[in-house]
């Protein structure tokens, strides 16, 4: 096999669609998409196909960027896309015990497959500067839209007492003061978010947060990684 031929094989490879699971144990997400292209795997190879913007949809993201698309609409058409695709919360939900809570529609960045199971590693905007990395969500909360959602402004969280905000570009939240159960919020810069404090107990604070889009933080961190 000539080296040209070899690489068109694994090209094929990678783009076509993956080898069906359990549906227990396979990330599906139902919605809508914009007008794409999928390749449709075929006796010949592949065959790519024009889904029309709007067309109910139920897509398993893979690796590599690559995503795994069934139409729900009419015929059935399944195949695969490297288009980027748009995805949102379908329904509220809380992480750790509420430590971090996320609104229904809430614009996600990114969405990758766990490593098992219906599940996926997520990254979301939270607002007002603050940046949710690779929550654990399951795929069943998330829903693909063929248009960006409208983001509805709620006002910020309103506390008496010390505010906060982190000291580096990186903080880590957690459920109780004792460093389990974990989550990662980046900071960016010049961030106009600043949190609340309710309680404190020995080196730990417990924060409250409510973001212009939504997103509640009730959670501790340690005082070393906040400053005034």
């Amino acid at each position: 096999m000539t080296l040209r031929l070899a690489l068109v094989v694994i090209a094929a490879s990678l783009f076509a669609a993956a080898p069906a699971r359990a549906d227990d144990d396979v990330c599906a997400i139902e919605g809508t998409v914009p007008g794409i292209e999928i390749a449709v795997r075929q006796d010949r190879g592949l065959r790519r196909v024009r889904v029309p913007a709007g067309t109910r949809v139920r897509i398993t993201p893979l690796r590599r960027g690559i995503t795994q698309v069934r139409t729900l609409d009419g015929e059935t058409i399944e195949g695969t896309t490297r288009t980027a695709l748009r995805f949102v919360l379908a329904r509220a939900i809380g992480l750790r015990e509420h430590a971090l809570e996320l609104p229904e529609g809430l614009p996600l960045t990114r969405v990758e497959p766990a490593l098992r199971g219906p599940w996926a590693d997520v990254d979301a905007s939270l607002g007002d500067g603050l940046v949710l990395r690779r929550a654990p969500l399951p795929c069943d909360a998330l829903r693909v839209v063929a248009e960006d959602v409208p983001i509805v402004a709620r006002d910020a969280f309103e506390s008496y007492g010390p505010r906060w905000r982190a000291r580096t570009e990186r903080l880590w939240v957690f459920a109780q003061p004792d460093g389990s159960d974990a989550l990662r919020i980046d900071v960016v810069p010049d961030a106009v978010a600043r949190f609340a404090e309710l309680a404190r107990r020995g080196a730990w604070v417990r924060l409250a947060l409510r973001t212009t889009l939504g997103a509640r933080v009730h959670a501790w961190a340690r005082d070393t990684d906040l400053v005034r």
